[in-house]
């Protein structure tokens, strides 16, 4: 959305929404909160919005925006007279307005270009604006950027700025995420914006950008009411599923009421928040419709920019800490009631917002309550008001505070929702505080990785304030292990098997409060069961088991490939052609379970492939590098791959760790292998043979230093001083048909 405000169209709008409400009875809905049931940490993701920021607006920023905990901005790459939005409003200076906040800046790129729809001027002179957009942004040395958009609403036609959907994608799309994802690897690149939700449109876009492998990493479009968010979320996660797509966060980058007039509005806004909430979207922003009038959150500010009724729901939205609690609506598919809560156990309070286009009795059930809460709740109950969005509003208005006791686990309150454009606040807090016993893991003190089978002693202390402790249990997960009844509370867990543990001590009291502490165990073991020999190959699929953070760290949770294993490492193949390892990013690692069977030095050799030449990794046993950071040259194709090589120090014998890390990105790889050097601790012979023979040359460590030539002591003497003149001792090797050499030789001043 830009420039397409029509207000006379929009005032017969709103007289029919007004007309169709007031004839609606009063009547009575029902609303159930699960306090007990997290939907995801507290986020605060709808708090952002269009060009709600400019390089000077709002003026009081710690007063207007800070409070809000704001989450995302969406503004112009570029502003001024010969941009499209021409007010000074662009996203590397309003970052650093948001630099000592929780907000973030998504870059419009498109809003380098002039005009309404957007001004093309064809892909040489684009891709260099947005060439210098990617500099200035990675010069400003600041990380409050949450990606780029490379587009807005590029709908074919009348709907959208870009004339046919193939122009767009061939034209402007893949080139753009091509030059970002060189200038700036690890930005997330966000897209298409369409101005609404099509399935059609966005079927071709992810189908083009699956081919050509540039999908984005955020989803986005803009959504105009709120009934159809949740149906639209549905679809489109269908969508990704039928195509072979692997989950995309989702970005709803520009909502606001149909009615337009309606931006900012506490109830309207209420259903918005809670099906993002609900629907796990990642940020939202809200609109700009009035476009003299960029720097006021999305109308949360009047035109004078005093604090209006929608500044009062996010300033609540804001408040919020801890996690956000499951909400069920009477239609999660209308614009209708609906909220969404927060619990904050170490705080002990519950916030509950509930607002839409509904009016009569809300009866809003609370069940899931802690146990710090104990059996009788305070419901502070309050509301904020709304005329329009240039009206201003002094705060929120108290209705009552009332004592709640809790029956079979819930409460239920009832709220009279007087106007479909106020929005309803329930802070509920615990009348008497329960102390629970506070428990806590000494042995280990933190999550702890060992390789599988393993033996682990767990102590926990466990005291209680007013009353005594009266037992520990430890869990894996939900499955009981042990239980103890005496201080100090230990178990001991022996075959602990492969993966990523929970291992929960809770314990009761004598008033039967409980409490809990966790810590995580990983349990790393061979893929298959059996340790990979060195010498040998080692299929770089087949890492070990054990998990994320354990025997792999992989950057995404999903496997882009889709290939061999379900977890998070990316491999791509098949059984007929072989699994190879890819979508490699700097940091990632895999880890193998080797056996060493002979103490020596060995000449490893990997088999990779790249399409670029930003690629690098290094290989280490129990943390200790046995190669260099090795470099991997352009194949000019993924599916062509070439042997690099090289020899490792001596290594010991037994079952080691082996790890590869990923230290520049983009290659694939197929296997590495190792093979005895046969001469680390071998046999030294006395002699040399009685010809002109070669020799290969070796420092200690076995790395190889070079070759000299002689036909007996004497000659092979004065060669190795004339190539080796620093004083040390080498090892000389030669392998013929008359036998093999190896002597150790002494080099003096």
């Amino acid at each position: 959305m830009n420039n397409r405000f029509q207000p006379s169209s929009l005032c017969a709008v709103l007289l029919v929404f007004i007309l169709a409400n007031t004839s609606e009875a009063a009547t009575e809905y029902s609303l159930s909160v699960a306090l007990s049931d997290s939907i995801r940490p507290v986020t605060h993701v709808a708090s952002g919005s269009l060009y709600g920021l400019t390089e000077s607006l709002p003026s009081d920023f710690d007063n207007l925006v800070a409070p809000l905990k704001p989450n995302v901005f969406v503004q112009p790459a570029l502003s001024g007279s010969t941009h499209q939005q021409t007010v000074a409003a662009a996203a590397i200076p309003v970052s650093a307005r948001l630099a000592s906040t929780t907000g973030k800046v998504q870059i419009r790129l498109a809003d380098v270009l002039p005009g309404w729809p957007y001004k093309w001027p064809g892909q040489a002179s684009w891709l260099a604006s947005v060439t210098s957009v990617i500099n200035s942004k990675i010069a400003s040395g600041r990380s409050n950027y949450d990606g780029y958009e490379i587009w807005n609403e590029p709908n074919g036609g009348a709907d959208g700025t870009w004339s046919t959907a193939n122009e767009f994608h061939t034209e402007c799309w893949k080139p753009t995420y091509d030059l970002i994802r060189s200038l700036d690897p690890d930005a997330k690149i966000i897209g298409p914006s369409y101005s609404y939700y099509d399935e059609t449109s966005m079927s071709a876009f992810l189908t083009f950008c699956k081919k050509n492998d540039c999908l984005p990493d955020v989803i986005s479009w803009h959504q105009w009411g709120s009934a159809e968010l949740s149906s639209n979320i549905d679809k489109y996660r269908a969508l990704e599923t039928s195509l072979g797509i692997s989950e995309r966060k989702i970005s709803i980058n520009e909502y606001s009421s149909s009615t337009h007039t309606y931006e900012g509005s506490p109830g309207v806004s209420v259903p918005f928040i809670a099906k993002f909430e609900r629907k796990m979207v990642e940020s939202a922003c809200i609109s700009w419709w009035f476009t003299a009038l960029p720097g006021r959150l999305g109308s949360l500010l009047t035109s004078s920019n005093e604090k209006g009724g929608g500044w009062w729901l996010y300033k609540w939205y804001g408040d919020m800490t801890g996690y956000m609690a499951k909400v069920t609506p009477p239609n999660d598919n209308s614009e209708g009631v609906d909220g969404f809560a927060s619990l904050d156990k170490n705080e002990h309070y519950a916030s509950i917002i509930i607002g839409g286009n509904s009016i009569g009795t809300v009866n809003v059930k609370i069940s899931g309550f802690p146990a710090s809460f104990g059996s009788s709740v305070y419901v502070k109950l309050e509301y904020v008001t709304w005329v329009n969005k240039d009206t201003p509003v002094s705060g929120t208005t108290l209705i009552s505070t009332k004592e709640y006791q809790i029956s079979n686990g819930s409460i239920t309150v009832p709220v009279n929702v007087t106007s479909q454009f106020f929005a309803y606040r329930l802070y509920v807090t615990p009348v008497v505080t329960v102390v629970s016993p506070v428990v806590q893991f000494t042995s280990p003190t933190k999550d702890t990785s060992v390789v599988a089978p393993a033996t682990i002693n767990f102590v926990v202390a466990a005291s209680d304030a007013n009353g005594t402790v009266t037992q520990v249990k430890f869990y894996d997960d939900k499955t009981l292990l042990s239980s103890d009844d005496t201080a100090p509370y230990t178990y001991e867990w022996t075959d602990i098997p492969a993966g990523i543990h929970t291992i929960r001590a809770v314990a009761t009291d004598n008033d039967g409060n409980t409490s809990q502490d966790s810590i995580h165990i990983g349990a790393q073991a061979p893929y298959g069961g059996t340790s990979w020999s060195i010498p040998g190959t080692i299929e770089t699929e087949n890492y070990d088991v054990g998990g994320e953070g354990v025997a792999y760290s992989d950057n995404e949770t999903e496997n882009r490939g889709g290939a061999y294993r379900t977890d998070g490492v990316d491999i791509e193949g098949d059984a007929t052609n072989g699994y190879k390892v890819g979508y490699t990013i700097t940091g990632e690692w895999l880890e193998y379970t080797v056996n060493i069977e002979a103490a020596d030095t060995y000449t490893w050799e990997a088999r990779v492939a790249s399409g670029g030449t930003t690629g690098a990794f290094q290989v280490l046993i129990d943390d200790i590098a046995i190669t260099d950071t090795i470099s991997v040259p352009s194949t000019t194709e993924w599916s062509i791959y070439t042997t690099l090589t090289g020899t490792t120090p001596a290594l010991t014998t037994g079952q080691h760790i082996m790890r590869l890390v990923v230290d520049g990105d983009y290659f694939n790889m197929d296997w590495i292998s190792f093979k005895q050097n046969t001469f680390g601790l071998v046999h030294m012979t006395s002699t040399v043979l009685s010809n002109l023979t070669t020799y290969q040359v070796y420092d200690l460590r076995g790395k190889k230093l070079g070759d000299v030539k002689g036909s007996n002591d004497s000659e092979l003497h004065v060669a190795l001083a004339k190539a080796f003149p620093h004083p040390g001792v080498y090892i000389v090797k030669s392998v013929t048909m008359q036998g093999t050499v190896i002597r150790k030789w002494a080099v003096r001043q």
